[in-house]
Order: C-alpha cells, then structure tokens, then sequence
C-alpha cells in the first residue's frame, strides 16, 4: 500500500463548519523498489543497439558483386558510375547495392547481384527488365515510355512517363493499372 488512509486529530472537526480540522498523510513505501541507475543504463544501451542496425558506405566499382557490373556494362554502356553505395543491415542480415550513374539512373541489387529497382529520367533499356512488361505497357499506352521498375515479394512494378503504375505477378503476368 502506498498511502495510507488519512488520520483525524480531531475526531470532532467534521462537524465544524469552518476551520479546525486537521488532517496529516502518512507516506509509506511498502510496495515500491529502491531506484537503480542500471535500469537507466541498460535502456539506452537498448536504444543505440537497436537504432545502429544500419550500415551504409561507398564502396569502390571492384566490390560490386560481377553479375551487377555485367548489367551495368551490358545495358548503361554509355553512362559512368558515380556512386556505389553498399547498404547492410545486420537486424536482417541483408545487403543491398545502390548505384548512381551520371545520368543520375539510380540502379538497386540483392546481394548476388540481380536487379531490383530501377529509376531515372531517361526510358529503361529494352532487354533490362522482362519484355513482356514493356509489351504490356506499349498495348495499354503507346508512346509512353517506362521510367522506373521495381521487383519485390509481392510482384513487379513498371512506372510510366504519365504517373501511371502498371502491376506484374513475378513472373510477368498483368494484374491492374495503379493511378
């Protein structure tokens, strides 16, 4: 119990109108343990733990895995790299490659090297992502060109010059038009 029930001094008080009634908390600590600064400790040990999961750094074009350099040199022949950033993340063990080309086409690989994501302001290569993505998007929209692609677990997305998304199953099979 943390408080105790208080005590009258005067057992006639209540009746009193005004004044006179005097009345004294007693405080005792019989539930609660003495504070310890380890608790403190160990929770921002916790915290930093927990938020420094994440490990990006620039890496040299010999560290890029060779099936990725094997796309970049097979479809962006004419465009430098400038960046290769390497993205770990030691909560899930993954690890990712971010490069940046001159034309400022921002390419994503899995760790053995396979295409992810594609962004940037010129078209994606013919050849680059699944034909019949392209084949699709030509059908419904002639004339507009696909600027960004992504795969992940759940399917593949092709973005269009108008804004338009167009959605695949992973192995390339039309589901809907995402405005």
């Amino acid at each position: 119990m943390l408080f105790r029930s208080p005590r009258i001094k005067n057992k006639n008080a209540w009746k009193q109108k005004r004044g006179g009634l005097r009345i004294s908390w007693k405080f005792t600590n019989t539930t609660m343990q003495p504070f310890r600064p380890i608790y403190v400790i160990v929770l921002f040990l916790g915290l930093f733990v927990f938020t420094s999961c994440e490990d990006d750094r620039v890496i040299p074009e010999s560290k890029l895995p060779a099936s990725a350099l094997a796309f970049i040199e097979r479809f962006y022949v004419d465009q430098p790299i400038i960046q290769i950033v390497q993205d770990f993340d030691e909560s899930s063990l993954s690890r990712e490659y971010y490069v940046t080309l001159q034309n400022l086409t921002r390419l994503e690989f899995n760790r053995k090297g396979e295409i992810t994501e594609i962004e940037g302001r010129t078209a994606i290569p013919r050849g680059a992502i699944d034909a019949r993505l392209l084949d699709k998007a030509a059908e419904f929209f002639p004339n507009i060109e696909a600027f960004g692609w992504e795969l992940d677990r759940d399917g593949q997305e092709l973005r269009l010059a108008n804004g338009v998304t167009l959605e695949f199953t992973r192995d390339g099979q039309f589901l809907r038009i995402d405005d």
